[in-house]
């Protein structure tokens, strides 16, 4: 596998005023490479957002993949749940944790 693209940002406090402008910067520079597959891992409390940009700057079309690791495949699916509508999530592959009442689950 040839890694051809890393953007790496941090963001400490939020995803409000200077920091928009961060997290706004990154996504664009992903869509202008040639990137098609993005993996993202990041604290809950920044899902949402950096999604809602992503979506903005085209990042969520067929043609790009995503790779999230369990706390943003655990976000997404709550978000797609109180509000169905509120995201397009298409192209994404998620880790997602098994509980115990899925252990259980499964052994019935």
């Amino acid at each position: 596998f040839l890694v051809k693209n890393v953007q790496h940002f941090d963001v400490h406090v939020n995803l409000t005023g200077p920091n928009v402008k961060v997290l706004s910067k990154e996504l664009k520079l992903i869509r202008d490479s040639l990137v098609k597959v993005i993996v993202l891992n990041c604290a809950e409390r920044f899902v949402e957002q950096v999604f809602k940009e992503a979506k903005d700057y085209g990042l969520m079309e067929k043609s790009f993949v995503w790779i999230v690791t369990d706390v943003a495949a655990t976000k997404l699916e709550e978000i797609s749940k109180k509000d169905p509508d509120s995201l397009t999530y298409r192209g994404i592959i998620g880790t997602m944790p098994i509980t115990v009442e899925d252990q259980i689950k499964m052994h019935r």
